[in-house]
């Protein structure tokens, strides 16, 4: 299945432009942070359009949309952030009889490094990708590599009741591709890749093991610090306690 996020400042997909080749000049090195400011507002959309199968058989189609909207409400001297995060969540499921609607929401407060590592509450849903990205914290130049670890969390609606949340840690790799100009904008090429594998070992719970892998394309704005636009490709599969094992596939239309 295929995720796009797009962000308040997010530029038209068409409107990403290469820096040309008769631009020589030796590549910069470039230092990634986020840039945090109180009273800083950030706004993030995500699509995902997938279709689900269960035990290899098709079930149905869903569409879901997420928005949420991040506030800063204090910066610490070294860097660290509080913010207030509002996440509203539409999901839309087709299949017989008709068409199926959840509209959920929460409220969670955190923390986030300058480097994006995020201290979020245990008992949260969202956000549901944690510590993603995070940056070296030295410059970096086209080609360089990184890893650090990150956090997922699922939730799940079965029989008309949520189960979860269920949250595990992986490592991250990282390549910095380059720089490219957009409208006047320095965007870092950032690529983002990672395997999960989640047991869940809980007794009474109707879910066994959650695994996956994820293929991300983040843009960077390098001088304001923020994510400009990101697209994920990935794909999960999710083994039940009475065997039975949903996946899903799907495409991403802009």
């Amino acid at each position: 299945m295929n995720r796009f996020t797009s962000f308040l400042l997010s530029l038209p997909l068409l409107a990403t432009v290469s820096l040309s080749a008769q631009d020589a000049r030796p590549a910069a090195s470039v230092l990634l942070r986020y840039s945090q400011e109180e009273g800083d507002v950030l706004h993030a959309d995500a699509l995902v359009r997938e279709r689900v199968f269960i035990n290899g058989y098709f079930s149905h189609d869903a569409e879901i949309v997420e928005s949420s909207v991040s506030r800063v409400l204090d910066v610490s001297p070294d860097g660290k952030a509080s913010l207030e995060s509002e996440f509203i969540t539409t999901e839309t499921i087709a299949g017989a009889p008709g068409y199926l609607d959840w509209v959920s929401s929460e409220s969670v407060l955190l923390d986030r490094d300058e480097l994006g590592r995020m201290d979020v509450p245990a008992d949260a849903a969202r956000p549901v990708l944690r510590d993603i990205p995070v940056f070296p914290g030295s410059p970096v130049l086209p080609g360089d590599r990184w890893s650090a670890d990150a956090r997922e969390v699922h939730v799940f609606r079965i029989g008309g009741e949520l189960w979860g949340p269920y949250s595990g840690a992986f490592p991250v790799s990282y390549l910095y591709e380059g720089e490219e100009t957009v409208n006047g904008r320095r965007l870092a090429r950032i690529r983002i890749d990672y395997n999960l594998y989640l047991p869940i070992r809980r007794a009474g719970e109707p879910i066994r093991t959650v695994s996956g892998s994820s293929a991300q394309l983040l843009f960077w704005d390098i001088e304001a610090g923020e994510p400009v636009r990101k697209e994920e490709s990935f794909e999960f599969a999710v083994l039940m306690s009475n065997g039975m094992g949903p996946g899903a596939t799907s495409s991403w239309e802009p």
